[in-house]
């Protein structure tokens, strides 16, 4: 603790403690709709045709609960050239962010979905 309260009082810290505010180039809201592509569930086991969703992205790490129902979150980095690969379970949310928008594709084995986002 004493070490912490001198580097304080040095300034030592400041620095730290900005990069950690640190907006990353794809941080925010992101709001999109997601198509299926492929069903091989039964019947209705991945869901409507189109949905809807929103996820955030803070401090270069993305977060979105996929899918209540099932319990589907992934959370993971996002590398600096917009790349991202995250697993959830048998679960893997893969895409990729530019400055018009991201595109991402969700798969399973009983489903799969293309992603569309922009900024919310």
């Amino acid at each position: 603790m004493r070490n912490v309260l001198l580097a304080l009082g040095l300034g030592l810290l400041p620095g730290i403690a900005a990069e950690a505010q640190t907006a990353g180039p794809f941080d925010g809201t992101w709001v999109g709709r997601g198509t299926l592509t492929a069903n091989r569930g039964r019947g209705t086991d991945c869901g409507p045709e189109t949905v809807n969703n929103r996820l955030t992205v803070q401090g270069g790490r993305l977060s979105i609960l996929y899918s209540p129902q099932a319990g589907i979150r992934f959370e993971g980095p996002v590398a600096a050239d917009g790349g991202f690969s995250i697993v959830s379970g048998q679960s893997r949310f893969a895409g990729r962010f530019t400055e018009r928008g991201m595109a991402a594709t969700f798969s399973h084995p009983s489903c799969e979905r293309a992603w569309r986002f922009v900024r919310g």
